[in-house]
């Protein structure tokens, strides 16, 4: 599957300084989702099966800025680990490839070892 987006569910006061995506910056916004989360999307990432490494998971850091952050995401307190992250990837195609989603560790790419070619 190809990917053209990934949208986390980060504390609604998280600021973002960069976004990094295997050693690229994005470009980044933050959209609505409730009151105790926002919606952070990486933006035009058009990565396709062959632009990722065999077998290897793909780096992503968000740096952020401001006040210490404890917690990036607030899915770590529904599921008791402070490194659980929803998620949503869209992909390429359109709506025939999207969009897978779940909860994973922010500081372990493991998200995107299905995502090999």
């Amino acid at each position: 599957m190809g990917v053209k987006s990934i949208t986390f569910a980060v504390h609604p006061d998280l600021q973002v300084k960069d976004v990094i995506f295997n050693g690229f910056n994005y470009t980044w916004q933050f959209e609505p989702y409730t009151d105790s989360a926002k919606w952070l999307k990486i933006l035009d990432l058009d990565y396709r099966p062959s632009d990722f490494p065999d077998g290897k998971p793909v780096p992503l850091q968000i740096l952020a800025q401001g006040p210490a952050v404890t917690e990036l995401c607030p899915a770590a307190s529904q599921f008791g680990s402070q490194s659980s992250c929803q998620y949503l990837v869209y992909g390429l195609s359109g709506y025939d490839q999207c969009c897978p989603t779940g909860v994973t560790s922010w500081f372990n790419p493991s998200i995107f070892m299905s995502m090999t070619r």
